[in-house]
């Protein structure tokens, strides 16, 4: 009867479970939907995926292969445009979407088997879908997303694996790490690094942690050699020489890492003036370092955000997290690895934005529905539920709006010019413009991810008599342009005023 009980509630818990998940999807799918409906223009890695995409169609895997990189994503949004007959913007935006609620279930997940609360597991949800910083990114396309989400699925196994040695979650581990790393080849360094976590104290004994260990690691081997030959035979690629293709991009970076540890006199002239440059020696390399380590330090901070850092610093404070060994150690791993990649990119490459650290922030994100359900729990205790119930709804409404509503001044003058060249200018007459998207709308530029985001002087001068010229100018090309016109050389068709920023000019060449 006993064992006949504990089945019955592991049931009930799992069906609760299912439902949150199910809710997770849903409410996912809702707010990339309304991310792509009334969100910003799409960002330019789009047009860098769909022209990969065409390619892919139009000339073959080879030739996608050839033109990026890193194609798999393209082929993905290929395959759902061929299949469904869709256009390739709407696949990448099905794409997306759905990896948003992959993700989305897999933070929830790795939060909930954490415990039994259901409390915890519902503020999981809520967490996801308010962060700022990887809500920004819904109405984009990126393939950074699925590299998360199949991490996080991979995370969740691995921990499952940890606890019970069951072969099948050391199997799903190294399968979720792979496609992972099908988006992004910086997976491979997790899939390497982290089942040495398995290494560290838990729930087993030392001699099945080293067997785990062993096992996943022969594991991973096997499949990794399994993925290189279907990628040979399917694709007629080959994954090493992508690999290395993509490493190739940080060679220059390399080139120049000795300046980090050694910086030439200009550079310590610039740090410290021409004459302290003078006695501090060796010390400008310690001063790089450090301020390196500063810059990836705030830089973590900012993409926690004004709510979610203070949140988890209080956590550690507090020490009010305390989650299952297993779980612990496999976390902090991911959390270490993810530090020192940030810390030698910025080494590296010397600068650092917020979507490098989206994998590092999210891990730490894991604490916060256990921070919050505690000092829920402490606010009860101190009869202060209404206090808590207000500054938490506050703070919940202030991240989703963060996250889900943008400020920024809207981009309707490039839809609006965009609809307007098409039908008022000369299908064949040579299009110039630096709005990436006008180029791909336009149906005229053939290279249309390859656009400037300036155009220079000389090539308004030198463009063919008759084309036509879709501008936003930056304050040097203004008086150029001014010029032109009041000399005769182009010839102002309409003009559509930005809400923010510049206005988008579109002119016909006249004369040379």
């Amino acid at each position: 009867m006993p064992r006949l009980s504990h089945l019955i509630s592991a049931s009930a818990m799992q069906g609760q479970r299912n439902s949150l998940y199910l809710v997770t999807v849903l409410i996912s799918l809702l707010l990339s939907w309304f991310a792509f409906s009334f969100g910003e223009l799409p960002n330019r890695d789009t047009y860098a995926y769909l022209r990969t995409a065409e390619l892919a169609i139009s000339n073959g895997i080879g030739s996608a292969y050839e033109h990026y990189a890193w194609a798999h994503f393209s082929i993905l949004i290929a395959a759902l445009s061929q299949i469904s007959g869709i256009s390739l913007m709407l696949s990448a935006q099905i794409i997306m979407s759905l990896l948003f609620a992959l993700l989305s279930v897999a933070f929830v997940n790795l939060v909930s088997m954490q415990t039994h609360s259901r409390r915890i597991a519902w503020l999981a949800l809520l967490v996801i879908c308010c962060f700022p910083l990887l809500n920004e990114f819904r109405g984009y396309v990126v393939r950074d997303v699925g590299f998360l989400a199949f991490m996080l699925f991979g995370l969740v196994q691995l921990i499952h694996y940890k606890q019970s040695l069951w072969l099948r979650h050391g199997l799903l581990f190294c399968l979720f790490v792979l496609l992972a790393f099908l988006f992004r080849p910086e997976a491979i360094l997790y899939f390497i690094f982290l089942p040495t976590a398995l290494l560290l104290p838990g729930s087993l004994q030392e001699g099945h942690r080293r067997a785990a260990y062993l096992r996943l690691t022969g594991m991973m081997l096997i499949l990794g050699i399994v993925l290189a030959l279907l990628s040979s035979l399917a694709l007629q690629i080959s994954i090493g020489e992508q690999f290395i293709r993509f490493a190739s991009i940080y060679q220059p970076f390399l080139q120049s890492l000795a300046n980090v540890f050694n910086p030439e006199p200009a550079v310590a002239n610039a740090m410290f003036g021409e004459y302290g440059a003078q006695f501090v020696g060796d010390y400008a390399s310690i001063f790089m370092l450090t301020g390196l380590l500063a810059m990836t330090l705030a830089c973590i901070i900012d993409s926690l955000g004004l709510v979610v850092a203070p949140l988890l610093g209080y956590s550690i404070w507090k020490r009010r997290v305390h989650l299952p060994k297993d779980a612990r150690s496999i976390l902090l791993s991911n959390i270490i690895i993810a530090s020192v990649i940030l810390v030698a990119f910025a080494i590296l490459t010397r600068f650092l934005t917020t979507r490098y650290t989206l994998l590092l922030c999210i891990l730490l994100l894991v604490y916060i529905p256990f921070t919050l359900d505690s000092i829920w729990r402490q606010s009860i205790a101190q009869d202060k539920k209404k206090r808590f119930y207000g500054i938490a709804g506050f703070l919940l409404l202030y991240c989703a709006l963060d996250a889900h509503v943008s400020f920024g001044g809207q981009k309707h003058h490039l839809y609006d010019g965009s609809t307007w060249v098409q039908q008022y200018t000369r299908a064949e007459a040579p299009l110039i413009t630096n709005e990436v998207l006008i180029a791909f709308e336009s149906g005229r530029i053939e290279h249309y991810d390859q656009t400037p985001q300036r155009i220079l002087p000389q090539q308004l001068r030198s463009a063919p008599l008759g084309s036509i010229i879709a501008v936003t100018p930056d304050d040097e090309l203004v008086p150029v342009l001014e010029a032109e016109i009041d000399r005769g050389g182009l010839r102002l068709l309409q003009r559509f005023e930005a809400d923010r920023g510049a206005d988008l000019l579109i002119l016909e060449k006249e004369l040379n």
